[in-house]
């Protein structure tokens, strides 16, 4: 089943303050998830295989700060992560062309 998604942009209302630390977590966001694709790299540069399973991450990241984002920001980014991975995995599988997450992005939206 495919599904389409939209994306809106709707303007906010917030103090410098607020707008400071939205984009803050912006960053972090994409700080971690630059940094899953460089552990990845890493690994398959050195004949490790790739982390990939939401559970493996979970221990992986396990008692790294990352900026201001909470436990439960950084866990959505690995399961954003995994998810692709596993989707890039099933694509493959059926012959499709398909690349694993590389692209690090500056701003990565937190759910």
């Amino acid at each position: 089943m495919e599904s389409v998604h939209r994306t809106a942009r709707v303007g906010l209302r917030v103090t410098k303050g607020q707008a400071r630390r939205c984009f803050a977590l912006l960053r972090s966001a994409g700080d971690v998830w630059a940094a899953l694709i460089d552990v990845n790299a890493y690994r398959f540069a050195h004949g490790a295989r790739p982390v990939a399973n939401y559970q493996e991450w979970c221990r992986e990241v396990a008692g790294v700060a990352c900026g201001e984002l909470s436990v439960t920001a950084v866990r959505s980014v690995v399961r954003r992560y995994s998810e692709a991975f596993f989707e890039t995995a099933r694509r493959r599988r059926r012959g499709e062309r398909a690349r694993y997450p590389r692209r690090k992005r500056a701003l990565f939206p937190v759910r």
